[in-house]
């Protein structure tokens, strides 16, 4: 398993050897990642990948709404500018949060 440890050890390596900076990382949500990156590249904020995020959706709503709420989070990353996608994520969280909370709570507040 890919710990904290492990992952700063890396990112200290590759500090080391080519990488200098890194203003912007796009991560799968991988424990341990975000944290041991701000301590290698204090300057650096992060995004958790669309892809990952999805799956994580599908992978805690029942199959009978998985289609649906997945097409709802699809309006957030096509939209087509910040604020759009924020009013959609706030419109997607209020027509799910009844059923999954612990779904669209994250979406509002990401730690990423």
């Amino acid at each position: 398993m890919e710990s904290a440890f492990v992952w700063k050890e890396i990112l200290q390596d590759l500090k080391d050897c080519v990488l200098e900076e890194v203003l912007l990382a796009a991560t799968g949500g991988l424990s341990g990642i975000s944290d041991s990156a701000h301590s290698v590249y204090s300057n650096a904020q992060f995004q958790q990948c669309c892809v990952h995020v999805v799956r994580n959706i599908a992978h805690k709503v029942r199959v009978s709404d998985k289609k649906e709420i997945c097409d709802d989070f699809k309006q957030v990353y096509q939209a087509d500018s910040k604020e759009e996608a924020i009013n959609q994520i706030h419109s997607m969280s209020e027509k799910w949060k009844k059923q999954y909370l612990r779904v669209v709570k994250p979406l509002l507040n990401p730690a990423y």
